[in-house]
């Protein structure tokens, strides 16, 4: 592919995204590395959540604040007391890159909802509730709150408790009145504990595979081969 020897080096004539690709869309089917260590690398933040009363996880929480800080863009990674292994961590979440592949292709199912943040995650539906109802948002006064804090249990049943900045206006009346259909959709499982699922796996768990293939996808999209397609 280069050509090159100990005595010479030569250029190569193929775009690293082509060398990349997978055979069958005209590439050479070389594993991207940095995908595919992001892809590995993202396999302890699942197993970070899922795997809560491990001795490895306990230790990361009391050093780092627990998973929630994983989220938190405030919380720099890059800062002299964190490890290498919780860098690497955050990074390959997309906590610090322009790829937020992680998220993309995961959805919450709502347990205890101790977990679950109420706006940003996509606990109902394909989209959080941030990117269906930006405008309830704004006028929200629990914009960081989880699932567990905007609600109220009133003997066996419970109830949403919302704190908004002023009363609605007649132009936001429609998207108040679906925002309230979709979460009256919510059940609650209280002896459940709040959990992830990949829908891209009929599994529901997390696989180097596909991740690796969905942050390939992102970092290189529409690499086919033009010539490769006529074939």
């Amino acid at each position: 592919m280069w050509g090159m020897d100990d005595k010479e080096t030569k250029i190569c004539w193929v775009k690293w995204e082509k060398v990349t690709m997978p055979k069958n869309r005209g590439g050479l089917g070389i594993k991207d590395l940095d995908s595919f260590n992001i892809s590995m690398l993202a396999k302890w933040r699942w197993n970070f959540f899922h795997q809560s009363d491990s001795l490895w996880t306990q230790v990361l929480r009391s050093k780092y604040g627990g998973y929630a800080s994983l989220l938190d863009e405030q919380h720099n990674s890059q800062a002299s007391h964190c490890s290498e292994w919780w860098r690497d961590i955050k990074k390959s979440c997309g906590g610090e890159d322009e790829l937020r592949w992680f998220d993309s292709t995961m959805r919450w199912k709502l347990g205890d909802e101790k977990e679950i943040r109420f706006w940003q995650d996509k606990w109902l539906g394909d989209q959080s509730l941030l990117e269906a109802f930006p405008r309830i948002f704004v006028n929200s006064n629990q914009q960081q709150n989880k699932v567990a804090d905007m609600r109220t249990w009133e003997g066996q049943e419970w109830r949403w408790c919302f704190q908004w900045r002023r009363n609605w206006f007649d132009r936001e009346n429609a998207q108040w009145a679906s925002f309230q259909l979709l979460i009256a959709r919510a059940k609650l499982q209280k002896q459940i504990k709040d959990s992830w699922s990949r829908p891209i796996e009929t599994s529901g768990m997390y696989t180097v595979n596909s991740a690796y293939k969905v942050i390939h996808n992102m970092r290189y999209p529409g690499l086919v081969d033009i010539n490769f397609q006529k074939i």
